[in-house]
C-alpha cells in the first residue's frame, strides 16, 4: 500500500493584480469589523485553505476558568451571543470534514436558545426537523409579527 502513496505539494498560486487588490480590500475590511466589534488584536493567517478545519477558538465548557461559552454555547461575558459553530468545540484541533458536527451544534444551540429565552419545550430527540421555508413556520412568525 505504501508504493500508491504520492507526496502532496500544495504551490502558491499566481493572482491577478486585480485579485490581490481585493482580497486585500476584503482584509481591511474584515479587520475594520473586528476592530470595531472591540478585537484589539487581528491575526492574519495566509496559510492554504484546505489545510484543517480550524475549531475550539471559543470553547464550550462546564468551568468559567477554561471556556468562554457556558454548557449551552452561550458566551460567558455577552448575554444572549451563543456560538453555534465549530469553534464552540472543547477539544477539537481540526481534521475530517465536521458538517455534521456543525449541523447538529447549530441544532442544539438554537433549541437551547428556544428554551432559555423563549421558554420553548426541547424538540431534539422528539420531533421531526422543520425547514424555516415551511408554510407552518412562515405562518407562525407572520402571526408573531416579527
Amino acid at each position: 500500500m505504501s508504493g500508491n502513496l504520492r507526496k502532496q505539494v500544495f504551490r502558491p498560486r499566481n493572482r491577478t493584480a486585480r485579485t490581490v487588490a481585493n482580497r486585500e480590500f476584503l482584509v481591511r475590511q474584515a479587520t475594520a469589523l473586528l476592530r470595531g466589534a472591540g478585537a484589539r488584536k487581528v491575526f492574519r493567517l495566509d496559510w492554504a485553505p484546505l489545510i484543517l478545519h480550524v475549531q475550539s477558538t471559543m470553547r464550550m465548557g462546564l468551568s468559567a476558568d477554561d471556556s468562554v461559552l457556558d454548557d449551552t454555547a452561550e458566551a460567558r461575558l455577552v448575554k444572549r451571543l451563543f456560538i453555534a459553530d465549530n469553534s464552540a468545540l472543547a477539544n477539537a484541533l481540526g481534521g475530517p470534514n465536521p458538517t455534521l458536527t456543525s449541523q447538529a451544534l447549530a441544532t442544539r444551540t438554537a433549541e437551547k436558545i428556544f428554551q432559555r429565552y423563549f421558554g420553548g419545550d426541547p424538540w431534539v430527540g422528539r420531533e421531526a426537523p422543520v425547514v424555516s421555508t415551511a408554510d407552518a413556520v412562515t405562518q407562525a412568525v407572520i402571526a408573531r409579527g416579527l
